[in-house]
């Protein structure tokens, strides 16, 4: 599908869709997770990871059957006279990732957290609204228990991030014998990880 971006303003009660390019699949991106090709036919999702900045001024977003990560600024969306056209000239690729990914994250201080569905790991972009070129960082990984990082959250309190694993991608392939499967060498599907690393959400920052 198009895939696409639902904006809301709650002063206003008013609401927006946007849909472009940058929201759609990459057709050709192959899928390898664990050393097995499920080629680029079993996980076309479209736009599904979005992280807003800590000042609220941009949003970031990807299609899951991608690596590319984009960049629209907010006052685009907000603004419901401009056409999806006028909306895609604003866009901006930031990086291309290392991997496909799931949910993304935004700390308090702008650094964008996101997963790696074929690389069972982990990566933080430092700053990423700064003028410094995006550069992904691996930040933890584990070819067992890492399979298929999906979603995020944060305990502001204790400055830890969590994340969920849950090896989604034998669901599409594999739903009748998914713990059983003679190929599915961890018998944990799924896993709440903290890692007390001093984060916040971006909710805090300014």
């Amino acid at each position: 599908g198009l895939g696409g971006i639902i904006a809301y303003d709650f002063t206003r009660n008013a609401s927006r869709r946007y849909s472009g390019l940058s929201t759609r699949i990459n057709p050709s991106l192959t899928f390898i997770i664990d050393s097995v090709n499920y080629g680029t036919q079993n996980f076309t999702t479209p736009s599904d990871g979005i992280a807003l900045s800590p000042d609220g001024n941009e949003l970031y977003y990807c299609a899951l059957h991608s690596l590319d990560l984009f960049m629209v600024p907010t006052s685009a969306l907000m603004n419901l006279s401009l056409t999806w056209d006028q909306i895609s000239a604003q866009v901006i690729k930031v990086i291309e990732k290392e991997s496909p990914s799931d949910g993304l994250a935004m700390t308090s201080n702008g650094d964008l957290i996101y997963g790696g569905l074929t690389t069972a790991a982990m990566y933080r972009i430092n700053k990423i609204s700064s003028m410094q070129p995006p550069v992904s960082v691996e930040a933890y990984s584990n070819d067992i228990t890492m399979q298929w990082l999906d979603t995020f959250a944060f305990d502001d309190e204790g400055g830890s991030i969590l994340w969920t694993t849950n090896q989604l991608f034998r669901y599409f392939t594999t739903p009748t014998n998914f713990v059983s499967s003679a190929n599915n060498n961890n018998r944990i599907p799924m896993r709440i990880f903290s890692w007390k690393t001093g984060d916040r959400s971006y909710m805090f920052g300014k």
